[in-house]
């Protein structure tokens, strides 16, 4: 079993807090995830955590919720197929993964430079990424760009 800690900002002080949540898209609360207890840290105020049992790598949008059902908070959050804690933030996260294959290229460790099958690989936040060009011509065009999370 793949326990995912889900890290959460909200209001402090709130008592009876539960977190679902949504992969981005559906509009059907995760299985795993649906009102499952959220506690707050006792040294990191308003930071709630949950743990979700077997929850899908993915994308989720994650709704804080109070013991009224009335929304403290909603963010995005990206889950890997390992176990681990995964911090929940503001941003879409389609534009958080173009910049991160972007800075993978930039950043990321290289295999087999300069020749025909050039690979990316970095790790930013539990999530791997890997950038294959399966063709570089002489003049350093490269072609057949493959992306792909290896976990």
């Amino acid at each position: 079993m793949a326990n995912k800690i889900i890290e959460a900002r909200a209001a402090t002080g709130e008592t009876s807090v539960t977190i679902s949540a949504y992969l981005i898209g559906s509009d059907t609360v995760a299985s795993q995830a649906d009102g499952l207890a959220a506690t707050e840290a006792s040294n990191r105020s308003g930071m709630y955590t949950c743990t979700a049992a077997d929850l899908p790598a993915g994308d989720y949008y994650v709704q804080v919720l109070s013991s009224a059902s009335a929304l403290l908070a909603d963010w995005f959050c990206t889950v890997s197929g390992k176990a681990g804690t995964f911090g929940c933030y503001e941003t879409d996260p389609t534009i958080l993964k173009v910049l991160s294959w972007n800075n993978t290229v930039l950043a990321g460790q290289i295999s087999n430079a300069g020749n025909t099958a050039e690979q990316y690989d970095q790790t930013i936040d539990s999530n791997e990424y890997r950038l294959v060009f399966s063709g570089l011509t002489a003049d350093g065009d490269r072609s057949g760009v493959t992306q792909s999370r290896p976990t």
